[in-house]
């Protein structure tokens, strides 16, 4: 696999209602030349940070990825990459039973 450059190009944060419902925000990343709109951080059931990646449904109810991450490898890839961002930038929000949180 090639080597690309993916870094945070904007972060919004979810309203109070979203982050309620495990919706914390919206990312957007620059991929080499490439920018990736419309990407979500989610808190799992489980209480872990998880990338939503954009989709489509299609008339049968079917849902169509517009960009994903290949494999599950490059998906933990990914996410450590653009946690660790988020967390350097101090705008990676607290998890529920996060100490600082």
């Amino acid at each position: 696999m090639a080597d690309y450059e993916l870094r945070v190009r904007s972060w919004v944060r979810g309203s109070e209602q979203d982050i309620r419902c495990g919706l914390l925000g919206f990312l957007s990343f620059f991929v080499g030349d490439l920018i990736v709109d419309n990407v979500t951080l989610r808190r799992t059931q489980t209480g872990r940070y998880a990338l939503s990646w954009p989709s489509r449904v299609d008339k049968r109810g079917n849902k169509h990825s517009s960009v994903k991450p290949a494999n599950d490898e490059v998906r933990r890839r990914i996410e450590a990459q653009v946690f660790a961002e988020l967390a350097e930038r101090e705008e990676l929000p607290a998890l529920e039973g996060d100490a600082d949180g």
